[in-house]
């Protein structure tokens, strides 16, 4: 009778501490849930201001990059009859293993990361744009900034 008391006793904590744990657990997953990952302050895309305008009429489409930025050699821009999704899977065999999985920044930006560097893939109408970046989030944030006309 004892050994059965003992037993149910234990059995009552470990399923009481199971559940306290169990609400620690998802309290600190959930603290931090949707704010994305933790990046390095010194050398995000928050210390960079957007403060020049690439316009090209031709095409019809305008974003806005930092003054330092090296618009023809980060900046690619074609015409192309393909959807983004088919764009973005012809990028990814191209560039190989991806340091991590595709970020969609909004439904129409795809953010690839490898090596570092990160290119952003975005499509307006027929014209498809690769903005290219050394920085974390930068591209993302340049490809949002288009703007068709």
């Amino acid at each position: 009778m004892r050994l059965k008391i003992i037993v149910a006793l234990l059995l009552v904590v470990g399923v009481g501490f199971s559940v306290w744990d169990y609400k620690s657990w998802r309290r600190e997953e959930i603290r931090e849930y949707g704010k994305g990952p933790k990046i390095n302050v010194q050398s995000s895309m928050f210390n960079v201001q957007l403060t020049e305008i690439y316009q090209n009429d031709e095409l019809g489409i305008r974003l806005k990059y930092p003054a330092d930025w090296e618009i023809e050699k980060n900046l690619k821009i074609e015409k192309s009859g393909k959807n983004l999704p088919d764009l973005v899977d012809e990028e990814v065999a191209r560039l190989g293993k991806l340091d991590r999985e595709p970020d969609h920044v909004s439904t129409n930006v795809t953010v690839l990361t490898k090596d570092g560097n990160q290119t952003a893939l975005t499509k307006k109408g027929d014209v498809f744009i690769k903005i290219i970046s050394p920085m974390e989030g930068l591209a993302g944030e340049i490809a949002k900034s288009l703007v068709s006309f």
